[in-house]
């Protein structure tokens, strides 16, 4: 549960003293349109949580996804959230399903925070398929990881424990 708590402060306030709008910004998802999932991190553990989000209880998976136009979203309406003290964590499969990209408004995001990570569902051979704008936002990341069922997520919120423990 510790580690649990851990990896939640992280998420939402890396820094521990970001003001409630950045907090708020750091908790959205990416899926056509911004979800707020502030309650859903609030109220389940974050394998859980984020199982719900991956699973389609929370968003309709199957949506077409407008990436470009969530980021552009994103930096007009919430720009003070993006700062050095920040991380931006984009959980999604990339695939902007004929849509602009936006990989401009995303690399200036991207710039103004300290890391980028990225987590996708998707195995790496198949960014390449079906309309899948990841291998260019990936240029943009620090990181991006492929989290496939729950023990890579586990490994994953270690992982991140761990070198946030290190700082």
């Amino acid at each position: 549960m510790a580690q649990q708590q851990a990896l939640r402060d992280w998420l939402t306030d890396p820094a521990g003293d970001l003001d409630p709008e950045v907090a708020e910004a750091l908790r959205r998802q990416l899926a056509g349109v911004i979800e707020d999932l502030t309650d859903l991190f609030d109220e389940h553990l974050l394998e859980h949580a984020l199982g719900l989000v991956f699973g389609g209880d929370v968003i309709d998976v199957d949506a077409s996804s407008d990436y470009g136009t969530v980021f552009a979203t994103l930096a007009a309406d919430h720009s003070g959230a993006f700062t050095r003290r920040s991380t931006l964590l984009v959980l999604g499969d990339g695939r902007g399903n004929g849509n602009a990209p936006r990989l401009d408004v995303f690399a200036d995001l991207t710039r103004r925070v300290r890391e980028t990570i990225w987590l996708t569902p998707e195995p790496k051979y198949s960014w390449a398929l079906g309309g899948c704008d990841l291998p260019a936002y990936a240029e943009s990341c620090d990181r991006v990881e492929v989290i496939r069922d729950h023990s890579g997520l586990e490994s994953w919120a270690t992982d991140v424990i761990t070198r946030a423990a290190s700082r």
